[in-house]
């Protein structure tokens, strides 16, 4: 984590937009019913949500932002990660994939960057589970997130980016109510 504390220092974006993969970016839920030989496979293979790939794009093409990914993974998952971003059309370096053990960590990551970084900080995360089982459930620490300086975008936010007809000419800073 070190590397990517570096990385903001020299990258002096303004704002920080850090993304949740599974479910947000990637319809990953449906992968879990599936029989599949290999972790690695499934992961490779996860299809993205359109809409969410145009407004993270839209947002690294502004050099007043840094993308971060921040994921809830095995550590060993990190190059089919990245690989799968790029396959997906989002252009990212190693450095910009952290990978927790679990949610709960990235409450900890999150107070961590608030705690060193005066830069604005946009969360977009689900913080939801049990999708495959029929039931989904949100974290019970989701309530943590509110009390800290951050703007973060949960489940609903994140179905009605990837449900809509998203206007291509919309622009991220309205999306997110950014002057």
């Amino acid at each position: 984590m070190l590397y990517l504390y570096i990385s903001l220092l020299i990258n002096k974006a303004e704002r920080i937009f850090i993304f949740d993969i599974d479910n947000t970016l990637a319809n990953t839920w449906p992968s879990l019913t599936y029989n599949i030989n290999s972790r690695k496979e499934r992961l490779s293979g996860l299809s993205v949500f359109i809409n969410m790939r145009f407004l993270i794009r839209q947002i690294m093409q502004d050099k007043k932002n840094k993308v971060i990914f921040l994921t809830s993974r095995n550590n060993y998952d990190l190059f089919v990660t990245c690989n799968w971003l790029r396959s997906v059309g989002i252009n990212c370096s190693i450095f910009d994939v952290i990978i927790v053990g679990n949610p709960k960590t990235k409450i900890r990551y999150i107070k961590s960057v608030v705690r060193f970084y005066n830069q604005q900080l946009i969360y977009i995360d689900d913080l939801t589970y049990n999708h495959e089982r029929g039931n989904m459930k949100k974290y019970s620490f989701v309530k943590d997130i509110y009390s800290l300086p951050i703007q973060y975008f949960g489940y609903k936010f994140i179905l009605a980016i990837n449900d809509a007809k998203l206007d291509r000419n919309i622009k991220y800073e309205n999306i997110f109510s950014i002057k």
